[in-house]
């Protein structure tokens, strides 16, 4: 149980030891322009595994007194913040909804994870239709603003309505 917690906390800090190097560094760009790194995006990451890293030291206190010792619930945590961490590095509409979904996904089952308490079944399946809404609501104000502007690229979108006289 100690060996899942602990490769846990190894990978956010190895993760962490990667984007140290770059804090200094300039502003530079990914997949055509669909993701970007520069030192406040790379900030907002190290605080994201910051609080990965909190999130683990207070599951380890619950985990003994509410029984959340299951290995599932670490795999959940890295793949919610690697969703957040996506997110973080987003320049394009569609990437930022995929990330909203990878990390909100893990959310939605974390919400119901905890067995000793009887209120959790109701709140991850109302947070799931509640995300599920959100997620159709989102999508479709993507499809209006790629109708308008032709792209959801955000500084293609930026652009755009910068020329336009609004």
């Amino acid at each position: 149980k100690r060996l899942v917690e602990t490769v846990s906390a190894v990978a956010m800090l190895a993760a962490a030891a990667t984007i140290l190097p770059r804090l200094s560094q300039g502003a530079a760009f990914a997949f055509n322009g669909m993701a970007g790194d520069s030192p406040l995006i790379n900030g907002f990451r190290l605080g994201l595994l910051g609080v990965g890293l909190l999130t683990l030291v207070l599951v380890r206190r619950m985990g003994e007194k509410g029984g959340l010792w299951h290995a599932e619930f670490y795999a959940l945590l890295l793949f919610s913040l690697g969703g957040m961490s996506l997110m973080v590095v987003s320049r394009d509409l569609m990437v930022a909804f995929i990330s909203l979904e990878t990390f909100s996904l893990a959310m939605y089952v974390m919400a119901g994870f905890n067995k000793a308490w009887h209120g959790n079944r109701e709140a991850a399946i109302k947070y799931f239709l509640l995300g599920a809404f959100a997620a159709a609501c989102f999508l479709m104000g993507l499809a209006l603003i790629f109708g308008t502007v032709g792209s959801v690229n955000l500084e293609r979108i930026s652009a755009t309505l910068a020329e336009a006289s609004l």
